[in-house]
């Protein structure tokens, strides 16, 4: 169980002249035991220009755990941004570093630190066309090329297109568009100094949204991804109908349908000596249903049903090698496939009872199968 533990958050903002701002952020978990403690503070700032054509913005953090056996463990992050953020065309310019021993995660969320990335980001939006049918297009573009911090190995560049038409009947369509190259992935393997090197991949999505202030409207996207390895590519359908009966009650459905063909980690020998790979073709089906009465413009009540089904079928395996690369698996490993299934009721009250006040009550119930049921509810 959890031991006795004090988690607390300090935030401090202070706005400035030219739409600027600087800010402190500390994270501090205390457990009052043997196990980890764990501190990070982050110092950010955003400078900009009297005409508020230009803006430079960046965020530094340092993390600080201490472990049981009387160790610590540092580290850091930075990211820094220089940005045109008005007119027809904005740019913005990034570079973000992680130490490899950077960890927020007591009280906080970083999936994989060892980052030296670089990123550039574009957009040109047109809000007076000479066509009369539409409101406003945009072109977006975005690309980053990504190293590991501390031995500056390439991960990976990935770079993506997008148009956005919306027209004067509030019917938006868009267009996306994007390329990642093949990859080193440090993480996958799941073993310290291991790599994977996974083959890229090419694909879009497309999709459309009806006016929202018809009682009636829906989104619907559509997506298709490919690589230059696998059999088979990518698939998902989204489709978010919504109807509103009066100005006090909306209900909205959500369904979402993915076919996944991917490889990754499958498990490893205990010696960590071999690793194996897996194939696997993944279903996913989510439905959910969400209803909202707004009693008035300070209180509101939503309840949302929500159903989540994926299945992990495994169609062939493989041997990690050294280099990176997989080859067939020769020692006969296989594991079990997965049939997952979670089902959550969500139920939010909210009254703002004064300017930037509120009081917010959350039940929720969850059910998990995955070869055994668990159910665990609370209220606050």
């Amino acid at each position: 169980t959890e031991p006795l533990t004090n988690y607390n958050i300090i935030a401090i903002d202070q706005t400035l002249p030219n739409n600027s701002s600087i800010s402190f952020i500390n994270t501090n978990v205390n457990r009052f035991d043997v196990r980890d403690d764990a501190n990070v503070s982050g110092l950010g700032f955003k400078l900009g220009t009297k005409s508020n054509k230009y803006q430079v913005d960046g965020f530094g953090a340092y993390s600080h755990k201490s472990l049981p056996d009387d160790s610590v463990s540092n580290g850091y992050r930075y990211a820094v941004n220089v940005a045109k953020i008005s007119g027809n065309f904005k740019f913005r310019l990034t570079q973000l570093v992680e130490s490899d021993k950077y960890n927020p995660n007591e009280l906080g969320l970083l999936f994989s630190p060892d980052e030296f990335t670089h990123s550039l980001s574009g957009s040109y939006e047109q809000f007076k066309p000479k066509n009369k049918k539409i409101q406003n297009w945009g072109l977006y573009t975005f690309s980053q090329y990504s190293n590991t911090y501390k031995t500056k190995e390439f991960q990976y560049f990935l770079t993506n297109l997008e148009y956005d038409l919306l027209f004067k009947s509030r019917f938006f369509t868009f267009f996306f568009v994007e390329y990642k190259s093949d990859f080193n992935d440090f993480y996958e393997a799941r073993v310290p100094g291991r790599v994977y090197k996974g083959p890229g991949y090419i694909g879009g999505i497309t999709g459309i949204s009806t006016d929202y202030r018809k009682r009636l409207a829906a989104d619907a996207r559509i997506a298709y991804f490919d690589t230059h390895e696998f059999d088979m590519p990518f698939y998902e359908f989204k489709f978010f109908p919504r109807y509103r009966f009066n100005d006090h009650l909306s209900f909205f459905y959500e369904f979402i349908y993915t076919d996944d063909y991917s490889r990754g980690y499958a498990g490893k020998s205990d010696d960590e000596q071999s690793i194996y790979f897996g194939d696997r073709k993944i279903y996913t089906y989510t439905n959910a249903l969400t209803g909202q009465y707004v009693f008035n413009q300070n209180m509101s009540l939503n309840l949302k049903a929500r159903h989540y089904w994926s299945t992990v079928n495994y169609l062939k395996f493989f041997d990690l090698n050294n280099d990176g690369y997989v080859v067939p698996n020769q020692s006969g490993y296989s594991t079990n496939n997965q049939n997952v299934n979670y089902f959550n009721i969500d139920m939010v009250y909210t009254w703002r009872f004064a300017p930037g006040s509120d009081v917010v009550l959350v039940y929720k119930q969850a059910i998990e199968k995955n070869d055994e049921i668990q159910s665990a509810s609370f209220f606050r």
